[in-house]
Order: C-alpha cells, then sequence, then structure tokens
C-alpha cells in the first residue's frame, strides 16, 4: 500500500509538470518554478530508485539533494513575494538556513543520511510560509483565496514541512529503537498530499489565467 502511494504521489507530480509545460507560456514565473520543482522531485525520485538497483544505497544522493531542493524552493517562494522588504526576509532566512544545513552534511558525512539538514530546512521553509501568509493578510487580493493558485503552493509547502519536521524530530528521538513501518509511511503520506496540492494549484492558476484571457 506504501508504495502504491508512494508511486500516485510521483505520478501526481508528473502530471503537474505536463500541465505547466502545455501552459508555460501563459503562466507566471512562480508557477514556471511549481513545474521545475515539481520536476525535479521526479528526477530525484528515478535516480535515487536506479541508484538503490546499482549500487544497493542512495544517502549521499539524498544528501546533495537537500541542498539542490533548498535552492529550488527558496527559489519558488521569493518569487511569490509582493513586498520587497519580505522578499529580503526570505534571502537572509536562506543565508542562515545554509549554514546549519551544510554543517549537519559535513557531519553525516558519506554513510549516513543528513536527517539534522533536512530538519532545518523544514523549520525555515515553514517560517517563509507562515510570512506569506501574513502578506496574504495584510495585502489581501479581491478573488477567493481558493481561487488563487498561490495560496495552494504554500498550503503545499506548509502541511509537507510542518509534517516531515515533526517526522524527523521523532525519528532523531527514537533514532535507537526500532521504527514500525507505519512510521515511514508517514513520510510518504505527506509526499503524496505534497504532491496533490501542487497539482491543485497548478490547475486552479491555470484556469484562472484562461478565464482571463476570456475576459
Amino acid at each position: 500500500m506504501v508504495e502504491f502511494i508512494k508511486w500516485l504521489a510521483y505520478t501526481l507530480a508528473l502530471v503537474g509538470v505536463i500541465l505547466v509545460l502545455w501552459n508555460r507560456a501563459r503562466l507566471s514565473r512562480t508557477f514556471l518554478l511549481v513545474g521545475i520543482y515539481l520536476a525535479f522531485a521526479c528526477v530525484t525520485w528515478i535516480i535515487g530508485q536506479l541508484l538503490i538497483h546499482l549500487f544497493s544505497h542512495n544517502l549521499l544522493w539524498y544528501n546533495a539533494v537537500i541542498v539542490m531542493n533548498l535552492v529550488i524552493t527558496f527559489l519558488l517562494l521569493a518569487s511569490m513575494f509582493k513586498s520587497v522588504r519580505n522578499k529580503r526576509m526570505v534571502w537572509i532566512v536562506f543565508g542562515i538556513t545554509t549554514i546549519p544545513v551544510i554543517y549537519f552534511l559535513f557531519q553525516a558525512g558519506l554513510n549516513s543520511f543528513a536527517s539534522r539538514a533536512l530538519t532545518v530546512k523544514n523549520l525555515s521553509v515553514s517560517l517563509v510560509v507562515l510570512l506569506y501568509f501574513y502578506e496574504m493578510l495584510k495585502y489581501p487580493e479581491k478573488r477567493s483565496i481558493f481561487s488563487q493558485g498561490n495560496f495552494w503552493v504554500v498550503s503545499a509547502l506548509m502541511v509537507y514541512h510542518v509534517s516531515t519536521f515533526t517526522y524527523w524530530m521523532i525519528y532523531e528521538l527514537l533514532e535507537t529503537l526500532a521504527k514500525p513501518k507505519a512510521f515511514f509511511a508517514m513520510n510518504v503520506i505527506s509526499t503524496f498530499i505534497l504532491y496533490l496540492l501542487m497539482l491543485t494549484a497548478v490547475f486552479v492558476e491555470t484556469k484562472q489565467v484562461k478565464n482571463a484571457e476570456r475576459n
């Protein structure tokens, strides 16, 4: 069942990539970055599976992915802010975040997963998403938030990064104990929700752009 959900999650991500490519001339820079985010997720997963098949491990690859995903996520988030001040805050958080992330990556070495680096990344992304929600309240649009693609993007990131922050914190606390399969399933479910909400964001934004063209 967990494997099925995992395959379904990356199928949703792939559908999102196809939709962004199909509508790339209409979509904003933010949603082109959403397409890149989803495409990177698919490529990352495929390479990870190949490394397991060929070399029986992929820890080094997924440690590198933490940094690459951090950069893409912050580029995506920075593109969404209207306030120059808030945009600067995003890059300040990014700069501060990279220091402990790189430290924990080196600490993990070649034979262990840098879960602490991932925890720091999850926390910093969650903080930036909260800042975006604050900006949405301060500069509200006339249309419903549910018809705003950006709302679905930040909701996806918030749900995913808060849940995975919790997951890896628990993982650290239970590091010396056996982990039940249901514990690992939490990560797969949060990934599924992430790509489902990202795909919803693409659908909503595409619909809004097409409606605007008709009017």
